[in-house]
């Protein structure tokens, strides 16, 4: 299956790319763990509807239910197997998957209290800065100006530069974390790289197994309007 799966994914976006493995790399262990072999030709409707029986109900059994339609569309057309076995799978509404995303001050610091190292870092800059986890892991050093309110310079969507000012506090926590690495380091990796969403969520999911980045994110913008913040 590795060659269908390489040919599949060569077109997609690297983001794409990542997601898409992920999700089949899931189908193909349940394959194995239920003796089917990895024969695109012998895999049937019935096989998929078992295996998306064990995944549990959330917004990425969604996305793995839309990764096999995809996968399997795919092979039938170029000819690999001779039926699009999951045409007639439906996929949920987005709506009816979403998950709330709510957490409490108290989960919160909870998860600040047992993070460690550069784990606390990136939770701190996801919930004190309320920046999505792609903004934070591409920060480097040369990114954040010093001062008794640190300002961070943070690439956005569509390439777009934006201003985040943290708090007096946190600015302290922070900068004690960071200022010896250099200027084009990033605080979440090395000098030429920095670590993936799925260090982040990986890290993230061993303080508490119901969260995922985007909930600090959430937390920061409720907790935030919660005591009085301006939109």
């Amino acid at each position: 299956m590795d060659d269908y799966i390489e040919e599949f994914l060569f077109t997609k976006s690297k983001l794409t790319q990542i997601h898409y493995t992920s999700d089949l790399k899931y189908f193909r262990k349940w394959l194995k763990e239920n003796n089917i072999p990895e024969d695109v030709t012998r895999i049937r409707f019935l096989d998929v509807q078992r295996y998306l029986k064990t995944v549990v109900v959330s917004p990425s059994r969604r996305r793995k239910i839309i990764t096999l339609k995809s996968f399997f569309h795919y092979l039938h057309l170029n000819d690999y197997i001779t039926k699009d076995i999951l045409k007639c799978l439906k996929v949920p509404p987005a709506t009816k998957c979403r998950v709330e995303r709510k957490m409490t001050e108290e989960e919160v610091y909870g998860i600040l209290k047992k993070a460690r190292g550069k784990v606390k870092l990136l939770v701190q800059c996801l919930f004190f800065l309320g920046l999505r986890v792609s903004e934070a892991l591409s920060l480097k050093k040369k990114d954040v100006i010093y001062g008794p309110r640190l300002s961070f310079s943070v690439m956005g969507k569509g390439q777009k530069r934006r201003e985040v000012l943290a708090g007096r506090m946190v600015s302290k926590k922070i900068w004690h974390q960071i200022q010896h690495l250099s200027d084009d380091q990033y605080l979440f990796g090395h000098r030429k790289s920095h670590y993936s969403r799925w260090w982040a969520q990986r890290h993230l999911k061993r303080l508490n197994p119901k969260v995922s980045p985007h909930w600090l994110r959430h937390a920061f913008c409720s907790l935030s309007i919660q005591k009085g913040c301006d939109v």
